[in-house]
This record gives C-alpha cells, sequence and structure tokens, in this order.
C-alpha cells in the first residue's frame, strides 16, 4: 500500500537497525494509479505531438484488455502499461554472459511477477497484428512512475517488455523508424476505428 516510514522508523533502516519494508509496499492504490495514468498520458501528448498518434485507455477486445496508452510513431507502435512504484529500480542479469536475461528488481527484491503478469500487452499486441497494420514494430511497455533509477540508469528490456520511465520513454518513440508520420496517422485513426478509446 505505499506505505511510508515514520520518521525513526526510517532512521532505523537507513541505519540497518530494522528490516527493510515488505513488498507490499511497492502494491498499487486506485488512486496514485489514476494519478500515474494521467500524468503519464498528459505527457506523451505534450512531447510527441505531431510524430504520430497518441491513444489512451484502449479496450481490445474480446477480453475489454485495456491498455493505458497507445502510441503510434515512426518508431512504430508501443504498448504501455503505466504502474506507481516507490523503490529503486534496478536490472540484474541471471544466466551465462551469452544468453543472459535481465531482470526487474526493486528494493533488492526480484520483481519479475509485475511483468509476467502482462498478458493484457500481450493480448493487444496480437490484436494490432490481426488488424493487419503491416510489418510495423510492436513495443510492450512497463512505464514506472516515481521510483527511484540509478544515476547511470537507462531503459531495459526483459522478456520482450521494455522497463522505463516516462523522459526516457518519449525519447524512445522519437527515435528514427521507417514508417513515415502520415502512415502513423493512418494507422492511429484505424485503431481508433476499430479499438476505440474507453469512454
Amino acid at each position: 500500500m505505499n506505505r511510508q516510514l515514520p520518521g525513526d522508523s526510517r532512521a532505523n533502516h537507513v541505519l540497518g537497525l530494522e528490516p527493510a519494508p515488505t513488498p507490499t509496499r511497492w502494491l498499487q492504490r486506485p488512486v496514485l494509479t489514476r494519478h500515474a495514468d494521467r500524468h503519464l498520458g498528459a505527457h506523451l501528448d505534450k512531447e510527441l505531438r505531431g510524430l504520430g498518434d497518441v491513444l489512451h485507455d484502449v479496450a481490445f477486445q474480446p477480453r475489454d484488455a485495456r491498455v493505458d496508452h497507445v502510441v503510434v510513431a515512426p518508431s512504430g507502435i508501443w504498448l504501455v502499461d503505466s504502474i506507481h512504484l516507490t523503490g529503486r529500480v534496478e536490472r540484474r542479469a541471471h544466466g551465462q554472459r551469452n544468453s543472459a536475461e535481465q531482470r526487474l528488481y526493486l528494493d533488492g527484491v526480484e520483481r519479475m511477477d509485475l511483468v509476467d503478469q502482462l498478458g493484457i500487452l500481450r493480448h493487444a499486441h496480437g490484436r494490432l497484428r490481426a488488424l493487419d497494420v503491416g510489418d510495423v514494430p510492436i513495443h510492450r511497455v512497463v512505464c514506472v512512475i516515481d521510483a527511484v533509477w540509478p544515476l547511470m540508469g537507462r531503459p531495459f528490456q526483459t522478456r520482450d517488455v521494455w522497463i522505463t520511465w516516462p523522459r526516457a520513454l518519449s525519447e524512445k518513440v522519437r527515435s528514427s523508424g521507417l514508417l513515415p508520420i502520415a502512415r502513423a496517422r493512418e494507422i492511429g485513426q484505424l485503431i481508433r476505428e476499430r479499438v476505440p478509446e474507453h469512454a
């Protein structure tokens, strides 16, 4: 429940006198989640204006699988799930160097469950392919709001999902791509007609 440590407990935790808070502190609260979603939506609208199309709260049928944001740009289609978390984001490699898997950690605790539960993004990915959008790259993204990233931290991929934060996401979307802006807008309009934004 995004609990905050009282002053004395916070100091004791920093000094190593108390155990770290349990992983329940990372669970989303509905109010914070909605706030994070609106914050990210406004950021994407502002930063990507004129680049293609940005849709919000898109409900993919038949499962009514709602994706927070769908961005269409020259770099491809980006399916974005926003999530409000507290803690320090890390990536750690598991396995042999040549085949190591990057995994998500928060305050030293592995949280790959946050990635594995993203069936909605996988479903939306399949539904977009069924719309015959052409040979356009489709990227799945978890955009983390309010967590702490390392000073030299960078977005990373794990199990074909990008883990990033708002500004880094907009920079990735703005990267070069083969899709003309006019075509990106056409695809955005196609999605609006076939998979309308949730009212």
